[in-house]
């Protein structure tokens, strides 16, 4: 019994390890598969991710989850492979989700402009953010994905518009009990800047949100954060 228990005990961490390497194989050939890869070009990508893991020291299940979130959203995963570098940086140095650190990716590459190579810049700029203030990196993370879409509907975009939202979110958190209220309140008024009844409202104080923002873009500036230095001085209030 002793030397059958020693046995088990030896086979069973070995099998567990067996197992999950076995199920990260499945999880990488679905990835493959959500994008018609071979199965030679999914071994491969599964290969890359694993030597990826070992370089940046996070586990390779929780890069293969963040990579799928990305393919789910739409990323080509040989696009994808390139931001797993950012992604695990990211993973590592705030333990932020995985999951919601993929779906963000894919909200600076479709909405924001970005590259899967070039995330480090957006992720530097919203920790800086999110160092000055209580709107935290793990909150941008889950938040961004849903604010994308509204940002750029409004040519909130690049290295100006990641940093206009960082900071427009601090903003809201200081009159929010939450980071979830302070997000949902942005979110409201990214929505109402593009409404007619807002523009019809700002037109009755003497002046135009949309001619506003238009000259904003033609002069290369934010148009957001423009819309809300103009709101702040007309009416002296918090906009948030």
């Amino acid at each position: 019994v002793g030397a059958a228990g020693a046995f088990m005990g030896v086979v069973g961490p070995m099998g567990a390890a067996i197992s999950a390497s076995s199920e990260y194989r499945v999880e990488m050939t679905r990835i493959g598969n959500t994008s018609e890869l071979s199965r030679e070009q999914s071994k491969l990508l599964g290969d890359d991710l694993l030597e990826q893991s070992v370089k940046f020291g996070v586990a390779a299940d929780k890069l293969r989850g963040g990579l799928g979130e990305m393919v789910a959203g739409g990323i080509d995963p040989t696009v994808a492979i390139n931001s797993v570098g950012s992604m695990a940086n990211v993973i590592k140095a705030y333990n932020a989700d995985a999951i919601e650190v993929g779906a963000t990716n894919n909200a600076l590459i479709t909405n924001m402009g970005y590259t899967a190579q070039g995330l480090k810049r957006p992720w530097d700029i919203l920790a800086t953010s999110a160092a000055q203030g209580n709107f935290e990196l793990k909150d941008m993370a889950k938040w961004l994905p849903t604010l994308g879409a509204s940002v750029k509907a409004l040519g909130s975009v690049g290295d100006e518009g990641t940093a206009v939202s960082g900071a427009f979110l601090q903003i809201a958190k200081r009159g929010a009990g939450s980071a979830d209220e302070a997000a949902n309140n942005y979110q409201n008024f990214l929505q109402k800047l593009s409404q007619g009844g807002t523009e019809k409202n700002a037109k009755g104080m003497g002046f135009s949100i949309r001619d506003t923002m238009l000259k904003a873009k033609k002069e290369g500036l934010d148009p957001v954060e423009a819309a809300v230095l103009k709101i702040k001085d007309i009416t002296g209030g918090d906009q948030f």
